[in-house]
């Protein structure tokens, strides 16, 4: 989809009165041109929402996990609202909200009529600064994590066998570390993930009825009711269980 697409289908359709575009913009390699092209499938007086992750959410509260490989952009609140200006729209709303133990960004937009004053300097420092720690920060928290790896009782299962879990294992270092995932997808079930060794997928039922593991790692992240049933059954079986970022706030 770009501003030349958009020509072509508003010739083709008629325009919308309200566009939801929902985790999109974070994947597109050239978000004004699409920005654009949204502007010009828009009626008059028409509406978008768009929705991004709050990449404030990542840097600042350091939720490695939320930084995906396919993700081509990630925007604070100022940043959006500068790009969603400069492609000739009123910021109408934007809100900021918790999905899954971390933080999206909701923006009602509509075609501006005239050019907005924005003050492009505003916040910039800010968000430089917290982009400048993110890295040697996110280098120590790992140091600590596989320190503290090493000595966890084995075997140990990571909870969730999902993208942002992958994400974790990896960024965090503790690929070596991990010899069991736990998810309820039954397309997942009984399949292997590709660690340093290959990681055996297994339902929470069949966690729960085989041998106890000797470490829990909780990384569902933002699942916290499944979360707070399997550790207490865990618990119950002496086994360790550990919150990796809790390791961060200490």
């Amino acid at each position: 989809f770009s501003h030349e697409a958009a020509v072509e289908l508003a010739r083709r359709h008629p325009p919308a009165d309200v566009l939801f575009v929902r985790h999109v913009l974070e994947h597109v390699p050239d978000p004004a041109d699409f920005l654009r092209g949204l502007r010009v499938m828009l009626a008059p007086g028409g509406v978008a929402l768009i929705e991004v992750p709050d990449a404030t959410n990542v840097v600042v509260d350091m939720l490695g996990h939320e930084l995906w490989d396919e993700h081509l952009g990630y925007y604070t609140e100022r940043t959006l609202r500068l790009m969603l200006v400069r492609c000739g729209f009123d910021v109408l709303e934007l809100s900021t909200e918790p999905h899954r133990g971390g933080r999206n960004l909701l923006c009602w937009v509509r075609a501006a009529e005239n050019e907005s004053r924005i003050d492009y300097a505003a916040g910039k420092e800010r968000d430089l600064a917290a982009c400048r720690c993110f890295g040697p920060a996110w280098a120590e928290f790992r140091a600590r994590l596989r320190g503290r790896a090493a000595a966890w009782p084995k075997p140990v299962v990571a909870m969730g066998a999902s993208h942002p879990q992958l994400n974790f294992v990896w960024y965090a270092g503790i690929e070596d570390s991990i010899h069991k995932m736990v998810d309820d997808d039954e397309e997942k079930v009984g399949k292997f993930l590709q660690l340093a060794e290959p990681a055996g997928i297994v339902s929470t039922s069949g966690l729960l009825a085989g041998d106890a593991p000797g470490t829990l790692l909780l990384t569902a992240f933002g699942c916290d009711s499944w979360t707070e049933r399997v550790v207490r059954a865990m618990e119950d079986k002496g086994v360790l269980v550990v919150d990796p970022y809790a390791l961060m706030r200490r």
